[in-house]
């Protein structure tokens, strides 16, 4: 009976270390050059190009302390607030855009997601400044003790 716990026991570790190095791996594919802003008719999406990413999102909630960490993360800040928002996207208001009512893409500068100001570059990629990230990141941590208590 030692032995098939034993086995058991080995299997499961296995499986438990083999799972967080496929995570580990999302995490190191993931960065913000794979967002971008797009038009649709009159309002704008963030759109994600990372399977990655949308790995990540899959995964859920569980994931959420790791995402909060990479918040700092000026190459991996923002695509974490984006995977946070789309996890928990029940829990948070919509997003909205800078500017006007109904503003011509090429006319903005930057769009709110989810509370954090996104700049827009004329290529149609986008960054967050890191005072901007480390507010969300306060927020985050917040709203994280908020719903796991």
């Amino acid at each position: 009976m030692r032995k098939v716990i034993y086995i058991a026991l080995l299997l499961f570790s296995t499986l438990v270390v083999g799972q967080q190095k496929k995570i580990e791996k999302l995490f190191l594919e993931i960065n913000n050059t794979q967002l971008s802003v797009v038009e649709r008719d009159a309002y704008f999406i963030l759109e994600m190009k990372s399977n990655a990413g949308k790995k990540l999102i899959r995964k859920g909630k569980i994931l959420t302390p790791e995402l909060i960490n990479l918040l700092n993360d000026p190459k991996k800040g923002l695509i974490a607030h984006y995977i946070l928002s789309q996890i928990w996207k029940n829990n948070w208001g919509e997003s909205s855009c800078g500017g006007n009512e109904k503003p011509n893409l090429n006319e903005i500068t930057y769009i709110i997601y989810n509370g954090l100001r996104i700049e827009i570059n004329p290529d149609k990629s986008v960054y967050s400044e890191n005072k901007y990230l480390t507010e969300r990141k306060s927020d985050w941590e917040n709203f994280q003790k908020m719903v796991t208590n």
